[in-house]
């Protein structure tokens, strides 16, 4: 908390929870909201999440029970982590302009430096990107191989997380419409006024209200895109390099000549992942789709393969 003069205050909630002001507990960072997340009762995500894919990747995913985590950079959406950075600085400034005193000053310094300290600034951020729609033909022709490639149907909530000592993860749906991520900004940054506003001008309270300028607006760029990717209905799994920590990432040259950097990560402790459907696309052929899918899971020692391969029904062409 900040220091304050001990005046009472109204309890303000957070539009996006445990990003609030208020919480202080510990270190205050991206990756210890990160951690503290998975202590505190969340709301559960969707049963099932589906990566489309191609069959090479689907089979060895399934093989080394591992996906590969793409460097936010190397995505194929331009505005990877930026995408809200123009809403974010135009709320921010809105709020500057009410504020007075110390308030004032704080956000005038996070407007001056918020180019180098957003998290898109730093190469440490790796994304797994899943969907909530299921046999979807906007994903089989975006991800899918045109239909001719396969959906992995995991379960991948309400189970073990994987611990990866250099690395803070965890799972975040995506917002898409920027109305809305204005609204959640101006009432946070109402609240943030208020609390801030109430604190003694002190070196301590400058770097809490600073540490909790960027833990919310990196939390806010994790999970914003424009509304032209709204048909994916993504939830991503999102892997930030520690504080302090290094890792080795592999780079790829794609057919292109771009260079995709990424990270090969578990995404549960569990010896297998859950698979709760291997979805066949519906421009394979079902039978010889069927037997490669079931070859797949029977070789990574799964149980009654055959009655988790499905054949799509979407008539995507």
């Amino acid at each position: 908390m900040p220091v304050s003069r001990g005046r009472r205050r109204a309890k303000r909630h957070s539009a996006y929870g445990r990003t609030s002001p208020q919480l202080v507990s510990g270190k205050l960072n991206i990756e210890s909201m990160f951690d503290r997340a998975k202590h505190a009762r969340r709301p559960k995500g969707p049963r099932v999440l589906y990566h489309y894919t191609t069959w090479e990747a689907a089979e060895s995913i399934i093989a080394s029970q591992r996906f590969r985590a793409t460097a936010h950079s190397c995505t194929n959406d331009p505005g990877e982590l930026t995408s809200v950075d123009a809403t974010i600085l135009d709320a921010f400034a809105a709020a500057h302009a009410r504020a007075t005193g110390m308030t004032a000053r704080l956000l005038q310094l996070f407007l001056k430096t918020y180019e180098h300290s957003r998290i898109s600034a730093s190469p440490r951020c790796y994304l797994i990107c899943f969907s909530q729609t299921r046999d979807d033909g906007y994903q089989w022709g975006e991800y899918g191989v045109c239909g001719t490639g396969v959906c992995l149907g995991l379960r991948l909530f309400d189970i073990p997380e994987p611990k990866i000592p250099a690395l803070a993860s965890l799972f975040m749906p995506v917002q898409y419409l920027e109305s809305e991520w204005r609204s959640k900004f101006d009432g946070w940054l109402d609240s943030f006024v208020d609390v801030f506003s109430l604190g003694n001008d002190t070196e301590h309270n400058w770097r809490l209200a600073l540490d909790s300028l960027t833990v919310t607006t990196t939390a806010w760029a994790l999970t914003a895109k424009v509304p032209k990717w709204e048909p994916e209905q993504e939830v991503r799994m999102i892997f930030l390099v520690r504080e302090g920590a290094s890792v080795q990432p592999t780079e790829e040259i794609r057919s292109d000549g771009t260079v995709k950097c990424y990270l090969t990560v578990p995404v549960t402790a569990l010896r297998r992942m859950p698979v709760v459907e291997i979805i066949v696309g519906p421009n394979c052929n079902p039978a010889t789709g069927r037997e490669r899918a079931i070859r797949m899971l029977d070789a990574a020692g799964y149980h009654d393969a055959e009655s988790k391969v499905v054949v799509s029904n979407c008539s995507h062409t």
